[in-house]
């Protein structure tokens, strides 16, 4: 009986998070934010992600797996190229206002996540 409500807390503990990077993924466009610390928060997002699948089990969250290397390749490419660090040169400048878009997808994707789960879906 605790655990399961242990878990359900958990779980809306998450969806409180998605409710918060959505927040700041609007906020981002609002204020103006620079195109770097969006990137930066993606890659922190993808490595938050990458470190809950690998410690729930791979098997388990194989689309969590691809999001999370997509979150993480969406901002460290850019970084990458910004710096030199990549063999290529691509004039690659993603705006703020798709790097937002990324972000707001990705806490939606965290709330209906973490909602199904509550519900045993």
């Amino acid at each position: 009986m605790i655990k399961k409500t242990i878990e359900k807390f958990n779980l809306g503990l998450k969806v409180l998070a998605g409710l918060l990077v959505v927040l700041m993924g609007v906020l981002a466009v609002y204020y103006g934010v620079q195109v770097w610390v969006l990137e930066l928060f993606l890659v922190l997002l993808g490595v938050a992600l990458l470190r809950e699948v690998i410690r729930g089990g791979i098997i388990k969250r194989k689309v969590d797996l691809v999001v999370s290397i997509g979150l993480v390749l969406f901002g460290l490419v850019p970084i990458l190229l910004t710096f030199r660090f990549l063999p290529w040169v691509i004039d690659l400048e993603l705006s703020v206002w798709v790097l937002a878009l990324i972000v707001v997808f990705y806490g939606l994707y965290v709330i209906v996540d973490n909602v199904l789960d509550m519900f045993g879906f």
